[in-house]
Parts: structure tokens; C-alpha cells; sequence
């Protein structure tokens, strides 16, 4: 067995931590989500390990860059932001409480503001692809084309979880 922390999000918007010891990630996907809860995050535990020892695959990433903010987006952060929001989507969380809930934990000031104004597209009336095309910059067209087909097809948790798996390769 091994033992997993995780975050998550009541119904009432309540965050928790925990860890639980289960056989396998998507195990304990499925105790948190009988719990009540709608996990946000969930990672192996590693003991004797402290993140510093751990290989970061995307330390030597490119930056994207957006225009008139000056800020940066590695890949590594927009491939962690969508395994997450898959993560919401399949826990049955509306697209864009989960978009809220994201933009509320994201630290980095520039992509905060661009899940903030994803959020207000949509909740003006943009589907989530009219919403990621007004940034270019930051969602490249294979990203907005597998997104476009999973909002199409009904599965757009799936599309995002294979999303995250390409751009984490």
C-alpha cells in the first residue's frame, strides 16, 4: 500500500488536506470522491525524501511569454493547471466553480489573472474554447483544437487528462 496526501474541496467550498493509504492513485481518487469530497490534488507520499531531492522534469522548460503583462507561463505550470482542472471535471464540479477554485489557489500573479479572465468569459457566455483562444500566447492551437473536441464529445475531462500526459512527456 501507499499513502497519499491530497487537497480538496467540500461542497460548501470548505478546503481540506489529508493523506490515505490506498493501493493506487486512482483508488484513492475514488475514497475522496466517496467521501464527499472533490479532490484538487493528490500525489504519492514520499518518504525520506524533501522536494529538493526529487528530479524536476520540466526544470529546463521554455517560458511563454504574454504580451502586455511581461509575465511568463512555464509548461510545467499549464500542464499542471490542466491535469487539476481534469481532476475537478471529474469529480462532477461545474467547469467554472472549478476555474474559481483554481484562480483562488494559483500563486503566480500572471496566470491567476488569465484563469480569472478565462472564468469571466465563460461566465458571460464563451464555451471554455472561445475563452482559452483569447490567449494565444499561453493555449497553443493543438491545445485549443483537443479542447474543442472534448467540449464537442462530452468528455473533457478526458481530453484534458491526455493533455497534461502530452505536455508532461
Amino acid at each position: 500500500m501507499s499513502s497519499y496526501t491530497y487537497e480538496a474541496v467540500s461542497a460548501n467550498g470548505a478546503n481540506s488536506r489529508g493523506t490515505i493509504e490506498v493501493a493506487s492513485q486512482s483508488e484513492a481518487l475514488r475514497r475522496i470522491k466517496e467521501m464527499g469530497l472533490f479532490p484538487t490534488r493528490i500525489a504519492e507520499r514520499r518518504w525520506g525524501m524533501t522536494a529538493r531531492d526529487r528530479v524536476k522534469p520540466f526544470s529546463r522548460a521554455r517560458s511563454l511569454s504574454l504580451p502586455f503583462v511581461g509575465g511568463r507561463v512555464k509548461p510545467r505550470a499549464l500542464a499542471v493547471l490542466t491535469r487539476q482542472l481534469a481532476t475537478l471535471i471529474d469529480a462532477g464540479m461545474p467547469l467554472l466553480r472549478g476555474l474559481r477554485i483554481l484562480e483562488q489557489q494559483e500563486r503566480k500573479p500572471v496566470l491567476k489573472n488569465v484563469l480569472r479572465e478565462i472564468g469571466d468569459s465563460i461566465e458571460g457566455g464563451s464555451s471554455l474554447t472561445e475563452a482559452l483562444a483569447l490567449h494565444p500566447k499561453i493555449f497553443s492551437p493543438l491545445y485549443l483544437n483537443m479542447v474543442r473536441a472534448g467540449e464537442t464529445g462530452g468528455v473533457l475531462e478526458v481530453t484534458l487528462r491526455r493533455l497534461a500526459e502530452f505536455m508532461e512527456k
